[in-house]
């Protein structure tokens, strides 16, 4: 019996002598890597379902009007926040409106507007629009729950900017009136999508 517990002992010793004691910053790193191959990829956020008319009188599937495109979308919750959307809306349509890749809309959230003032609204809204700026001008009328999750909305009063790119994954985020240093970021951000080549094009080597 002693002399299997020496055995035993002494088969322990060589195995530690094997393996040395690894540093616990190696372990963790080690944890660390595999977890997050083991964990799923990140996901686009789902826009909600919208399918809206502009002013301009057209019918839009935001779905499919994004697809493949880059998304700028200006949100508004509230009256106030429509004159800081209008002034982004103002500020980014000469940038970007004659890219054909680029979708610009201009959404008020209007779920919670009495029915039976819709209609004077969207007149007033259209009146105060230029003809170019009805055509990116969608009033949305259901899912403000959806849009506020999707803007993380936190300020009635602000306008939200949220850009996707061509993968309807959101890129940017931005809420609050326009400055000249917002949208420098905002117009330096959109570039840089525009010139990230897609995931069909096929690379080219020297």
């Amino acid at each position: 019996m002693i002399l299997r517990l020496s055995i035993q002992a002494e088969s322990s010793e060589a195995t530690k002598r094997r393996w040395p004691k690894l540093p616990r910053l190696t372990i963790a790193l080690a944890l660390v890597g595999f977890l997050c191959a083991t964990l799923p990829a990140a996901t686009a956020q789902a826009l909600p379902k919208t399918e809206e008319v502009t002013l301009a009188g057209d019918q839009v599937n935001l779905e499919s009007a994004l697809k493949g495109n880059t998304g700028i979308l200006i949100l508004g919750f509230s009256r106030k926040s429509g004159d800081q959307a209008k002034e982004w809306t103002k500020a980014l349509l000469p940038e970007f409106s004659a890219e054909p890749s680029v979708a610009i809309f201009e959404m008020p959230i209007l779920e919670n507007m009495p029915r039976l003032v819709r209609g004077m609204a969207v007149r007033s809204m259209k009146n105060a629009s230029s003809p170019t700026e009805r055509q990116h001008f969608l009033p949305v009328f259901h899912n403000e729950m959806q849009w506020k999750q999707v803007a993380q909305f936190s300020e009635a009063d602000d306008a939200y900017i949220v850009v996707l790119d061509r993968e309807q994954k959101i890129t940017w985020r931005e809420h609050g009136p326009i400055d000249e240093k917002r949208k420098t970021e905002l117009v330096a951000r959109i570039r840089e999508i525009l010139s990230a080549p897609h995931r069909d094009e096929p690379t080219t080597g020297k």
